[in-house]
């Protein structure tokens, strides 16, 4: 009972529910759950099944919120059954909602290592490389996707994020225009390419791309002030100004021009790109909760599965966040921006 208590103060109660399915069966006083390799109590079989029951609770757990919670549970999943590719691929999303993307590129080359072809996996893994500001990384991998599926949006979206932050701004505007041409609807693809036209100074296609978005029936808090950020961009503050305070207050809108003003100031448009890429969500929030609130090396994937990774103790901020690009140290977003930038679409459905 004190392994149940203990959780239930760092996990949450849906470790406690976890711990209710496997405690009797695959559990001892002493140690761990046994490694799916052993077979565990009832065979390969049973364990698959234990697993399984801890991913379906892992994505309850993503899907309310709770993702210390989630990655947890998907971590115990993979001590159950070292091959559940879900369990793999939860644990790179909660982790990347914990803002944790060195982590998050392991559990996803984890993933890679059970199924080299998937594509969740490798969008996960690109996902995880441009929050750790290697996108030419995250360019492979999404490559890798598009050569099955060559009309995957998600895809496509995320590769445009990928070259504009190499600064070949060309290139993502091509891979956002392909990418409307299979989701003509898409909120994400519109509001890239507007950034990315902005970024090469094509203002006027920027803002007839960016203006229906944040003028539309479907208008949000972010398309008002990506618009907001392209006027600020193009050195119009009064009616970046405006649009700031449409959602926010003075000392956010105050914070936002010289936020503004800053980017603007970078020549390199590569930095500018860097200043405006998704950010990873507030920890423990889903991406679609977001605005609904106030104010192994890389390359040696597939190969043997890594080392592994411990959800319950994470590392340090400062082991785990890359260093920002020279130039860009002091352009992190103000509270005021956070749902500012690049959108990456959040992550690819199973």
């Amino acid at each position: 009972m004190s392994k149940l208590r203990c959780c239930a103060r760092h996990g949450g109660w849906f470790i406690v529910l976890a711990l209710a399915l496997i405690l009797s069966g695959c559990a001892t006083s002493n140690g761990p759950v046994l490694p799916a390799t052993t077979g565990g109590l009832g065979g390969p079989e049973a364990a698959s099944s234990r697993a399984m029951s801890l991913v379906r609770l892992g994505e309850t757990a993503l899907r309310t919120g709770e993702s210390t919670s989630a990655a947890q549970l998907f971590e115990q999943a993979l001590v159950t059954d070292g091959r559940n590719l879900a369990a793999a691929l939860g644990l790179g999303r909660a982790l990347l909602l914990l803002d944790r993307p060195l982590d998050a590129g392991r559990a996803f080359e984890r993933a890679l290592a059970i199924d080299s072809t998937a594509a969740a996996a490798h969008y996960g893994y690109a996902r995880a490389m441009m929050a750790q500001r290697r996108p030419e990384m995250a360019v492979e991998h999404l490559r890798a996707i598009l050569e099955r599926q060559p009309d995957d949006a998600s895809a496509l979206n995320a590769l445009g994020v990928a070259y504009d932050l190499e600064g070949r701004h060309d290139l993502a505007a091509e891979s956002y225009r392909k990418g409307l041409t299979v989701a003509p609807a898409s909120v994400p693809l519109r509001n890239n390419l507007g950034l990315s036209l902005v970024l090469q100074g094509r203002f006027d296609e920027a803002l007839a791309i960016l203006k229906p978005l944040a003028d539309g029936t479907g208008s949000t808090r972010r398309t008002r002030q990506n618009l907001a950020l392209a006027f600020g961009l193009m050195g119009d503050t009064t009616t970046a100004e405006r649009l700031s305070r449409i959602d926010l207050g003075e000392e956010e809108t105050r914070d936002n021009l010289a936020y503004f003003t800053a980017v603007r100031a970078l020549l390199d448009t590569r930095l500018q790109a860097e200043a405006l890429a998704p950010r990873p969500p507030a920890a423990g929030i889903p991406e679609d909760l977001q605005e609904k609130m106030p104010g192994p090396a890389a390359g040696s994937v597939p190969g043997a599965p890594p080392a592994a990774i411990s959800a319950i103790d994470p590392p340090s901020r400062a082991a785990s966040a890359p260093a920002a690009p020279a130039g860009t140290e002091a352009l992190r977003p103000p509270t005021g921006a956070r749902m500012m930038g690049m959108d990456d679409g959040g992550p690819m459905r199973l």
